[in-house]
């Protein structure tokens, strides 16, 4: 597969295919002018999670929506791809290990960002991502996306210093959570105790 090695904080796995004007919901916008990860490297890779693309309409999030309205065929032959560094993934069209469903909690109460700060903890708590190619064509409904951008300004504004501290303290995510999220994850966690 296709793995870039990079220093930056984090990894977007849009930015290294032919829709490079475009990003995944989720990559934090402070970090949208330095996403270049450089050439892959070839590497044997035993993923945790494989998060595959989507044909159509991508997991791009409200802003980027609104300037491009894409629709969009991603090349099959540019994956799978991965990277050293944490990346988004939704949780559509996305295959989980055993091994990880304890820690693959789905946080409540932070607008449409409950799977991608989802993704990012589980990376950060060890977890191992590809991203597949393509395999299901996404048509959205129709969708307010001035709602939409209002329920994702949460990961505008707290992404990056989640990412900062995740690297090295995973549980750092719960100072980023309403404590009503924190009671949900722990109950979740009472069935795999």
């Amino acid at each position: 597969m296709d793995y870039y090695q990079t220093d930056k904080l984090a990894f977007d796995p849009v930015a290294v295919t032919e829709h490079s004007h475009l990003w995944h919901r989720g990559y934090p916008p402070q970090l949208l002018a330095e996403r270049d990860f450089g050439e892959p490297q070839r590497k044997i890779v035993t993923p945790d999670v494989q998060a595959d693309f989507w044909n159509g309409d991508p997991d791009i999030d409200a802003f980027c929506r609104m300037q491009f309205k894409p629709d969009v065929v991603f090349d099959a032959s540019r994956f799978p791809l991965g990277s050293n560094k944490v990346g988004p993934f939704n949780s559509q069209n996305t295959f989980v290990s055993p091994d990880w469903l304890g820690e693959y909690f789905l946080f409540p109460h932070v607008g449409r960002f409950i799977d991608i700060w989802t993704a990012y903890y589980v990376q950060s708590r060890g977890a191992t991502l590809i991203y597949g190619p393509p395999t299901v064509r996404q048509d959205r409904n129709v969708h307010d996306l001035t709602r939409d951008l209002a329920a994702e300004f949460v990961g505008y504004e707290h992404t990056l210093a989640l990412l900062e501290r995740l690297e090295d303290d995973p549980m750092a995510i719960f100072d980023f959570m309403p404590e009503r999220a924190s009671v949900a994850y722990r109950a979740y966690r009472k069935h795999f105790e």
